[in-house]
């Protein structure tokens, strides 16, 4: 940590003062009281540090998450923002990386670069919300793997930061190092970790504080419809080595419908608004949602209705059967995830929409081989491509 309480009470930094001087004190953690260590080195920022075996749970940071802490303090003070840097609200029980005051509301700032438990951190959300209290969650920029352009790796913890579609902000992350800002905009997962997503970079001094409270979301193109198709095939090219026999989805896709995964028709595995939602990739749960919900309607030519999906939603998640992720924003919504599917199914001319409900027009044909599956693929995305009404409103378009 880079402050710490003296002998006088003060809350102090280790920066600017003479090394005679420092070794002379004692000095204190503002959580816990137990005395820390000044730890003054020629690499690392200079910082406090508990003792070892302490048991403070503010101990044990990275020089990584150090130094980010200290960048992310010089660049609201530069901005003649009045910011304090580790400040204990002995009220919350919690010492904020940065607390601020701005436009007579109170923020913190929360630079976060290490896996904890998700379930801390939406406490600790919750409890500055009660307070009145607004939050900026910024990821360490080395969590996010980039890939070959707009591929990005996003763990399941970074997906809780991950706001939803129609969420005003942004996904943000900065490095110390380069002393940058990025924001991923028009995210569109993929599978579990992989996303598709354009990215904005700035420096410190061009990224305003202004523009990280108030992010705007880009509408700009995103040209999807061909790494998607590349994404898809390679998950076809996966499937196609898993057994048919396999325990779970593989097993109930064959038992169901007599055919490998890897076969599935084209409509399962489309980009569809809300996927963000499941902690699955886009073509698990929406094979899921099919095999187990959908498929009994297609055969029977019934037709769904809301009440229906509710229950089976509700049902396939009491069961695990399908996972919601958790979000610092907002609550997922499940349901309006698999009714954005249904709607593109529409689109794709699978079914149709009468009254309140929705019904199947053809009977399921199977695609025999991969190379008819990938066929199909790229003429639903085709489809999807010319249907103004299929993307209205996305941050993407089809292209």
């Amino acid at each position: 940590m880079l402050t710490a309480v003296n002998e006088e009470g003060q809350i102090v930094q280790l920066a600017g003062q003479p090394l005679d001087r420092i070794e002379k004190r004692l000095y204190y953690c503002p959580a816990c009281a137990e005395p820390v260590i000044p730890k003054c080195g020629s690499e690392k920022i200079w910082h406090f540090a508990h003792k070892a075996n302490g048991i403070c749970p503010q101990g044990g940071e990275t020089a990584y998450h150090l130094l980010g802490k200290k960048r992310l303090y010089d660049w609201l003070t530069s901005q003649g923002v009045d910011a304090k840097i580790e400040y204990y609200l002995s009220e919350l029980q919690q010492r904020p990386d940065i607390y601020f005051v701005r436009n007579q509301k109170a923020y913190v700032l929360e630079f976060q670069c290490a896996t904890v438990p998700i379930d801390t951190i939406l406490a600790r959300t919750k409890v500055y919300k009660q307070h009145d209290i607004h939050v900026l969650w910024i990821l360490g920029h080395k969590r996010v793997h980039a890939q070959k352009p707009p591929f990005h790796r996003l763990q399941q913890f970074d997906w809780s930061f991950a706001p939803p579609e129609d969420h005003p902000n942004n996904l943000l992350t900065f490095c110390p190092h380069s002393n940058m800002f990025t924001e991923f905009h028009s995210i569109c997962p993929v599978t579990k970790t992989k996303i598709i997503a354009q990215t904005t970079t700035y420096a410190a001094q061009q990224f305003s504080v202004y523009r990280a409270l108030h992010a705007t979301k880009k509408r700009s193109p995103l040209q999807l419809t061909p790494y998607w198709l590349t994404a898809k095939k390679s998950w076809r090219s996966a499937a196609y080595w898993q057994s048919a026999y396999k325990q779970g989805l593989p097993r109930k896709y064959y038992e169901a419908t007599g055919t490998s995964i890897s076969l599935v028709p084209g409509f399962i595995g489309i980009p569809s608004k809300g996927s963000e939602a499941f902690a699955h990739s886009v073509w698990d749960w929406q094979c899921i949602v099919f095999v187990t919900f959908l498929y009994p309607y297609m055969l029977s030519r019934k037709p769904i209705k809301s009440e229906a999906v509710k229950q089976w939603l509700t049902q396939a998640i009491e069961q695990k059967l399908l996972v919601v992720r958790p979000c610092i924003y907002c609550e997922r919504d499940p349901f309006e995830a698999i009714q954005s599917y249904i709607e593109q199914l529409v689109h794709l001319e699978v079914c149709q929409k009468k009254a309140n409900a929705y019904v199947f027009l053809n009977a399921l044909t199977m695609p025999r081989m991969i190379d008819e599956a990938l066929r199909e693929d790229e003429k639903m995305l085709s489809v999807l491509q010319k249907s103004k009404k299929a993307h209205q409103g996305r941050s993407f378009q089809w292209i």
